[in-house]
């Protein structure tokens, strides 16, 4: 696939995954660990689909920090006042929860889902500023 192909396939799919989260924290009954799961899936994608927009292959890594150092460097800077490492945590507890007090909470999952949304927000507004294809914005 193309880069700029798998950056546009990315970034939708990114979509899908924090509309997904959104949902998902909306339901009275879902655990929020789950909603702050897909958060982080879709600011993985999104990361994913910046490194693609500049011609590299993006490595197959759930680490988002690992992921930022990757990305263009007005990525980079768009996102400074992301919380990276709450990210991490979700990863890891909203697959296998190992303590009650440690699950994530509606606010914490909310907060999550705000920052995937704005990492979306980042690279879709690079990958606009790029010389890329026309950008494809329907969530898959």
């Amino acid at each position: 696939m193309a880069q700029p192909d798998r950056a546009n396939w990315l970034l939708r799919v990114a979509r899908g995954d924090v509309m997904g989260a959104r949902a998902m924290l909306e339901a009275a009954d879902a655990p929020p660990r789950l909603a702050a799961y897909l958060a982080h899936q879709a600011a993985e994608k999104a990361l994913k689909a910046s490194i693609a927009t500049i011609g590299r292959e993006p490595p197959w890594i759930h680490d988002l920090a690992g992921l930022l150092l990757l990305a263009p460097d007005g990525v980079r800077t768009a996102l400074a006042n992301v919380a990276f490492g709450a990210f991490e945590a979700a990863r890891i507890k909203g697959r296998y929860p190992d303590d009650e007090s440690e699950l994530v909470d509606r606010t914490r999952a909310d907060r999550l889902i705000a920052d995937a949304e704005a990492i979306i927000e980042a690279v879709t507004a690079h990958f606009g500023s790029s010389t890329s294809p026309r950008l494809a914005l329907e969530p898959i």
